[in-house]
């Protein structure tokens, strides 16, 4: 699907022949798109992405702990509430 994205994004940069600037803000929000896309998956391909990265982020907790680093959000695994982390994480990615 990103490769489908990254495709539209290069049709529409060399048809309207956009500035620089104009050229990064399209791949940068055609990128955070595809990155955001899993929940519009099926079930179990989504599911399998946020255990994925729901671990990712409770090994880079664990590193900071082991670091003597505050833990970031979502990372601590001791207090991650899964359902309520998905949520946290999509309103953080949409609208910052």
């Amino acid at each position: 699907m990103t490769s489908v994205y990254i495709c539209v994004c290069v049709c529409v940069c060399r048809v309207l022949h956009l500035l620089e600037k104009e050229r990064h803000t399209i791949f940068k929000n055609l990128l955070h798109m595809a990155d955001v896309s899993h929940p519009g998956k099926l079930w179990h391909l989504h599911h399998e992405w946020t255990v994925r990265i729901t671990e990712e982020f409770h090994r880079q907790g664990d590193t900071e702990l082991e670091m003597g680093l505050p833990i970031s959000p979502l990372c601590d695994r001791t207090s991650t509430n899964l359902p309520n982390s998905q949520i946290c994480k999509i309103s953080f990615i949409l609208f910052y």
